[in-house]
C-alpha cells in the first residue's frame, strides 16, 4: 500500500510517499548508485558507495604503514581521532548547552590533535611493556592488565592531560592545582 514499483532495463524505481528510490540494475561487483528524488523534484546528488574493495584496500595501507613506521601511524590515527571528538563534542555538545552564544574554537582542535600526537608513542610503549610483563595467554591475565592499565597508566595520562592543557593554555603555574583538584575526580570517574 502506497508503494509503487516500476522497472526500467537498466534500473528499478521505488516510489512510497512522494520520495523515489532508484535502485540501478548492475553486475554485483559494481559499485551501486543512489539517488533520492526528494518531494517536489528536488533531487539530492547521486551518492556512489565506497566499494569494499577500497575499504580493504584502505585497511591494507594502514596495517603497511603500521608495519613500517608504528609511532608516526599511531601518532597520526590518535592525533586525528582525538581533533574529531573535539570537533564532535564542541558541535553536538557545547553548541547545544551554550546556544546562540556558542562559536566553533579551532585552537581547542589544534590542541586536542596535539595531545593525541603526544600520547601515542607513550601507549604505543605502554603496552609493549603489558604485553612484555603480562603475555596475551588468557582472559585472567587479560583481566589484570585491564587493571594495571587503569591503576598505573591512567593516572600518568591524566597527569600529563591536566599539564598540557595547563602548558598550551599559557597557565603552566596552574598545573600543581590542576592535578591536585583534577586527576582523582577523572580517575573515579573512568
Amino acid at each position: 500500500p502506497g508503494i509503487k514499483k516500476t522497472q526500467a532495463h537498466t534500473h528499478t524505481d521505488i516510489h512510497t510517499q512522494g520520495t523515489c528510490l532508484l535502485l540501478p540494475r548492475q553486475p554485483p561487483e559494481a559499485p551501486p548508485l543512489w539517488r533520492l528524488t526528494l518531494k517536489r523534484g528536488r533531487v539530492l546528488p547521486a551518492v556512489r558507495r565506497m566499494p569494499v574493495a577500497a575499504i580493504s584496500r584502505l585497511g591494507k595501507a594502514y596495517v603497511d604503514a603500521l608495519e613500517k613506521r608504528p609511532i608516526l601511524t599511531k601518532m597520526l590515527t590518535s592525533s586525528s581521532i582525538a581533533a574529531l571528538g573535539n570537533i564532535i563534542a564542541q558541535v553536538v555538545f557545547e553548541r547545544r548547552s551554550k546556544g546562540l552564544s556558542w562559536s566553533f574554537q579551532p585552537a581547542n582542535v589544534l590542541r586536542m590533535a596535539g595531545f593525541g600526537a603526544i600520547i601515542a608513542p607513550c601507549i604505543h610503549k605502554w603496552y609493549q611493556i603489558l604485553d612484555k610483563v603480562f603475555g596475551n595467554t588468557n582472559r585472567a591475565m587479560s583481566l589484570v592488565k585491564i587493571i594495571t592499565d587503569q591503576t598505573l597508566f591512567a593516572g600518568f595520562i591524566n597527569c600529563l592531560f591536566f599539564s598540557y592543557i595547563s602548558l598550551v593554555n599559557g597557565k603552566p603555574r596552574e598545573i600543581p592545582q590542576r592535578l591536585r583538584e583534577d586527576v582523582i575526580p577523572t580517575l573515579l570517574a573512568s
